[in-house]
């Protein structure tokens, strides 16, 4: 009997060409800048979200800054009625403020009657935009330094009505600014003071403030219109708006743009030229028809349908009208 004697060996896997301890270094390393690959296509995915939230917060600070820099709406406590002419009784003149007080405070626009005795060197239309600007302390001639914000009106664009009596030359005057400018158009206000002015003539002061009061109310409530901004930043709205579009806009561009792949910049347009040349031997115009349309225009078409305005010696935009009683 033959006794064979020897090592037993541990049975190894087949090789075949190519495999060895260099192609296992090989994978390592391969795995190793697949790895990487798999990082940096998380970070080139996360490129548009991160350029969203640099935009987010540029505009938020933006939107921070300029609504900080904002000129705040007049919010001055100033008597909505003042009688320095002395026409009302005190009765009268108590209905009559808290009058004044609930239309304004519904309407969201001040409505103000003055009476003075003098104009002094101003016209009428000149002191009621003064008034209206600078409140009861304003000074005749104007002296610099004076406020232009201490005086009427509501929200961001001060918007309001002010009525003016003067008796020493029997003036009135009608200053709108803000949004009540477009409310109280030219034709308007003449249809209010067609009714206003008859109890002017006659010395009937309670009766005229009370109608002026209640035609402006009317105006109001049947124009349908916000009559003043609010508290809105309208220049900082707009801007707002503007950078939201492009936000909106530059992140879907991106998100398509990231998708084409196979597009490439082209150094001429020779791929879209035909390669087959078309020519025109004959062409000809043929009249079809002929439509004509008529558009009847009254005489009174659009009068008095907008406001005219003028600029006060603040420098603030104002309608409004004025007249003898």
């Amino acid at each position: 009997m033959n006794r064979v004697t020897g090592q037993r060996r541990r049975p190894q896997a087949p090789q075949s060409a190519g495999i060895g301890p260099a192609r296992t270094a090989a994978n390592r390393a391969g795995a190793g800048r697949q790895t990487r690959g798999a990082r940096d296509g998380i970070v080139r995915r996360q490129g548009p979200l991160a350029g969203m939230f640099v935009l987010v917060t540029g505009l938020a600070l933006v939107i921070g800054g300029v609504l900080g820099a904002a000129p705040a709406a007049a919010a001055n406590d100033l008597p909505l009625l003042v009688d320095g002419a002395d026409l009302l009784t005190s009765s009268e003149e108590r209905a009559l403020a808290e009058r004044l007080d609930a239309v304004s405070a519904e309407r969201g626009a001040d409505v103000v009657i003055v009476t003075v005795q003098s104009l002094g060197a101003r016209t009428s239309t000149e002191f009621a935009d003064d008034y209206f600007d600078y409140g009861p302390s304003a000074t005749d001639p104007l002296v610099p330094g004076e406020d232009p914000n201490a005086g009427y009106g509501q929200g961001y664009d001060r918007s309001g009505i002010l009525f003016l009596i003067s008796l020493e030359a029997r003036d009135w005057a009608i200053s709108t600014r803000g949004g009540s400018i477009s409310v109280f158009s030219d034709r308007l206000q003449a249809d209010i003071m067609d009714e206003v002015r008859p109890y002017l003539s006659d010395g009937q002061w309670a009766a005229a403030f009370n109608e002026f009061v209640g035609r402006a109310d009317r105006v109001y409530a049947t124009d349908g219109r916000s009559a003043s901004g609010g508290s809105i930043n309208w220049p900082a709205l707009a801007l707002i708006t503007l950078i939201a579009g492009v936000i909106g806009g530059f992140l879907p561009v991106t998100a398509w743009k990231a998708k084409l792949k196979s597009v490439r910049p082209a150094a001429d347009a020779a791929r879209y030229l035909a390669t087959s040349e078309v020519s025109l031997t004959h062409s000809r115009d043929d009249f079809i028809n002929q439509h004509t349309v008529v558009t009847d225009i009254s005489a009174s078409y659009g009068v008095g349908g907008g406001s005219s305005t003028h600029v006060g010696s603040s420098g603030a935009t104002h309608g409004g009208s004025s007249g003898k009683f």
